[in-house]
């Protein structure tokens, strides 16, 4: 017979309304897709990016997407690197949000890993992808982290990539410290999950972000062809036959916040089209 009171114990919320949600990165691609949906669950949206005219065109798009003339999007540029203008926006963000952050997005491609082979790398090409792809999200995690764990309630998304199971671009740098991302939100879900927090990390694959394309009209000149056809050739070795629409990616993650995975937790979920061969 079924414990009624034991599931009693474990009251599950099941509404998006009245959450506050700070997206990093949040302008364009999967950011602005993730912050779009989720503002239509009726979340509040704190939208990231360090230029302030992108998200001022950002909050005009997810408006005029969910039909509304005005709502409760708040726009907060910082450059995720710069340890100042992070310390100051939080702090501004958690005045705003009344000490209270319920979704924690961390999207960022802040910093672009070193190109040179594996021999070329300098000290300093490691040190810089360590405070871009690992530092800054970190410092950001624990500031937000600690208004959920006085809440008892929160939850957190990194956007990573396929790159972390299965390297496209032999960036070692770059899949070196989205390994280290890994295991850094691995461990950390394991110690707030009593707490009432959880953590999971979204694997992306190849999505037709403008950074992604953008990215393959430069390397299909280098290659002397034309970026869509650098782009076809890709999605030939995906199983569904084509790149990820940024909106598709945003539903995962508002899945992944909302209290309809509230049992998932220190996971990182893949959503590639099928592209990775390993069966685990």
């Amino acid at each position: 017979m079924l414990d009624i009171d034991l599931y009693e114990q474990y009251p599950i919320m099941m509404s998006q309304q009245n959450k506050n949600a700070l997206i990093l990165g949040a302008s364009k691609g999967i950011g602005l897709a993730a912050a779009k949906r989720m503002y239509e669950e009726g979340t509040t949206v704190f939208i990231n990016s360090r230029n302030l005219d992108n998200l001022k065109l950002a909050s005009e798009y997810i408006l005029e997407a969910s039909g509304t003339t005005r709502g409760n999007i708040h726009l907060i540029p910082f450059d995720i690197n710069i340890k100042k203008e992070v310390e100051l926006s939080l702090d501004k963000i958690i005045k705003n949000c009344k000490g209270r952050m319920d979704i924690l997005v961390t999207n960022t491609i802040s910093g672009r890993s070193s190109q040179r082979s594996f021999l070329e790398l300098s000290d300093r090409d490691w040190d810089l992808t360590f405070v871009y792809k690992f530092k800054s999200i970190v410092r950001v995690i624990r500031k937000i982290l600690s208004l959920m764990l006085k809440n008892e309630y929160g939850q957190i998304v990194n956007i990573g990539s396929i790159d972390s199971k299965e390297p496209q671009f032999g960036y070692s740098p770059s899949v070196t410290m989205r390994l280290s991302m890994t295991a850094y939100l691995k461990s950390l879900s394991d110690k707030v999950a009593s707490k009432g927090i959880r953590i999971n990390q979204l694997l992306c694959g190849y999505t037709a972000t403008e950074t992604l394309i953008s990215y393959l009209e430069a390397k299909g000149k280098l290659q002397g062809m034309p970026g869509k056809q650098l782009q076809e050739s890709i999605a030939k070795k995906i199983p569904l036959g084509r790149l990820a629409h940024p909106d598709e990616i945003g539903d995962v993650i508002d899945f992944l916040v909302s209290d309809d995975a509230s049992y998932i937790t220190g996971q990182s979920i893949v959503a590639d089209g099928g592209l990775l061969r390993s069966a685990l």
